[in-house]
């Protein structure tokens, strides 16, 4: 009996560890199955606000509300950071908004991760495409440090403007040479190929037209220097607004003796220029000159009895010396900085582009040339002189013709004829003639009147003031436009 009894103990021992083994698995089961649900349920609860959220981006994208849109997407992207369609609205907001960068950006950043990377280079190029670059340009004269731009800008559909960082490949190893360079660069973040026109200036310290016209004028800022015909054609200065007058030379009035300055540069504080000492038995007295532009420390140049203005630039002053009773002449390069002059050789004058303050010469032995011209950006405009034997100081009456050729057509023009000089400032033609001063506007071709007196010439302007010298009297005369 005990074996028995003690039989079905074991028997029923093995049975309960069976139960005891069941309930973990059961259990073990169960929570697999209730995390299964639960995990199905998140998936789908995540799959229901990723559709509520872009159908909510979908729409505040189609009302224009970009930063909604933009809200509804990040909502999406931290369900999943790989949400191709989330990017990609997300990328159309912030264009909307103007984020060209910020569109860019993310599109950039997430296309090594997408599935589908066809999609996104296609919005890459979409936006890219949709940008109108600015064409880079830069205008310094000869000498000037260059600093090219760190950003180039661009405009949307929208008008708006996007800078995009640049790196440009080299710079020209000196701005001593004028002359037109393109300078490569590449737009890193879209990696585009991009431009620069840089245009180094002859430097001259007044325009190309007052310079054609003896120079009697220059600005520099908001300061005016002119030649004044009321006090003995001494040299003043003024602001543009017409105050602070000062007078920055004293020569004192003499009977029968013509005086005046003319050629005048402003570098700096340095005004450079030629002064007509006089004009006796037909032969005339010159001197090349400096003085501070506040009237200080005027001193002469030269040393011969005839010497003018060569050419300038932005360190250095080319002059020549005529010596009438041995009919000899020299040349000089004088250093502003320095102040000192030292001989050159005539032929380092003929490798360069002179101006003799009147016409445009090839090299100070050359005689007058009967034409020279000016440029504005769409016509190239030419005073043809007939007469050739024009006196170099001063001239009176010369017949000429004003011309005006098309710069993409070559088709020539004459604007008018028997002129005397010719000026240009703004896109406006100034000429003289036997009437008077007349002004043509470039723009639409309208004319008038803005000086009404006989026998004028050597039009110079500044901003809105105009000079003009009277060859009756030889004063020169200003005027405000």
């Amino acid at each position: 009996m005990r074996i028995d009894e003690s039989s079905n103990d074991a028997e029923a021992e093995k049975i309960e560890n069976k139960k005891s083994l069941k309930k973990p698995i059961i259990m073990m089961i169960s929570a697999l199955v209730v995390l299964v649900i639960i995990v199905s349920i998140c998936t789908n609860l995540n799959k229901i606000k990723t559709f509520y959220y872009i159908k909510r981006a979908e729409i505040t994208m189609n009302s224009k509300k970009y930063q909604d849109t933009i809200t509804y997407c990040d909502k999406v992207l931290k369900i999943s950071n790989k949400d191709n369609k989330a990017i990609l609205i997300k990328s159309q907001a912030l264009e909307g908004k103007g984020d060209i960068i910020g569109a860019i950006t993310l599109l950039k950043d997430n296309i090594e991760k997408t599935s589908d990377k066809e999609a996104f280079k296609s919005r890459l190029d979409e936006i890219i495409n949709s940008l109108k670059f600015n064409k880079e340009s830069i205008k310094i004269y000869e000498g000037q440090n260059l600093v090219m731009p760190d950003t180039v800008k661009a405009l949307t559909i929208d008008k708006k403007e996007v800078e995009f960082k640049v790196k440009w490949f080299a710079k020209p190893l000196t701005t001593d040479t004028s002359g037109t360079y393109i300078l490569g660069g590449n737009l890193e973040l879209i990696n585009k190929p991009v431009e620069c026109k840089l245009d180094i200036v002859k430097f001259t310290g007044n325009t190309e037209g007052n310079i054609n016209n003896k120079s009697h004028m220059v600005q520099k800022d908001k300061t005016v220097y002119f030649v004044n015909g009321e006090d003995n054609n001494n040299l003043y200065k003024m602001n543009l607004d017409g105050t602070d007058k000062k007078k920055l030379t004293d020569v004192k009035e003499e009977k029968n003796l013509i005086t005046t300055f003319y050629n005048l540069r402003v570098i700096d504080d340095t005004i450079i220029g030629t002064r007509l000492t006089g004009y006796i038995n037909s032969e005339y007295y010159t001197e090349v000159f400096r003085v501070n532009t506040n009237g200080e420390n005027y001193k002469i140049l030269s040393q011969g009895k005839y010497a003018d203005i060569l050419d300038v630039n932005n360190k250095e002053v080319f002059y020549k010396e005529y010596y009438p009773d041995s009919s000899t002449e020299k040349y000089f390069q004088y250093e502003i900085v320095s102040d000192k002059s030292s001989n050159i050789d005539y032929d380092y004058l003929k490798s360069r582009n002179l101006n003799t303050g009147e016409i445009l010469i090839k090299n100070p032995e050359d005689k007058m040339l009967p034409k020279y011209s000016q440029a504005t950006q769409k016509y190239e405009y030419s005073f043809m002189l007939n007469d050739k034997d024009i006196n170099y100081n001063y001239f009176s009456h010369p017949i000429g013709e004003l011309h005006m050729k098309d710069i993409d057509t070559k088709e020539d023009k004459v604007l008018e004829k028997d002129i005397i000089c010719v000026n240009i400032a703004d896109n406006k033609i100034y000429y003289s003639n036997n009437e008077g001063i007349y002004v043509i506007d470039e723009s639409d071709s309208s004319k008038k009147k803005v000086v009404d007196a006989k026998g004028v010439t050597d039009v110079n302007v500044c901003d809105r003031y105009l000079t003009y010298r009277d060859i009756t009297s030889n004063c020169i005369k200003l005027v405000k436009l």
